[in-house]
């Protein structure tokens, strides 16, 4: 642990926040302290919003070959076809409202990240085709 000047004080207006995680250093190496509450917002969609935030923050998610053809093939872009589950999930994606595509998301991270290329613009069509070796 690098050696950081000491924070006596901090003071964050938190009156119209619905949830609130502060992590701390523990007392022992290597340990966290977490200070966590929920306000109008229930346990199991705090920990909903915590998982997504954690997603955001995780590394760039690596796109398979196969998973960048099957994103180009489903928008007629390019790519090979995918196998029927494949097929399916991407008809079912397409279909999905914000919450299940999210869901999906998490499940199916390489999928996740192509088709957010896809939907980023000719730029990430030109990434997509690259990773799928598709010129």
């Amino acid at each position: 642990m690098t050696n950081q000047p000491e924070t006596t004080m901090v003071a964050i207006d938190g009156s119209d926040a619905l949830a609130f995680v502060i992590i701390r250093p523990g007392a022992t190496k290597g340990s966290v302290s977490i200070e966590a509450a929920a306000k109008g917002l229930s346990k199991p969609a705090a920990a909903h919003v915590l998982h997504h935030v954690a997603t955001q923050w995780n590394e760039e998610t690596e796109i398979p070959m196969e998973t960048a053809a099957h994103v180009l093939w489903q928008d007629q872009l390019g790519g090979w076809p995918p196998s029927t589950f494949a097929t399916k999930l991407l008809s079912l994606w397409t279909s999905a409202d914000t919450e299940n595509a999210e869901r999906l998301a998490v499940a199916f991270p390489g999928y996740a990240a192509a088709i957010a290329l896809v939907r980023s613009g000719q730029q990430g069509i030109e990434q997509l085709r690259a990773i799928a070796g598709d010129s």
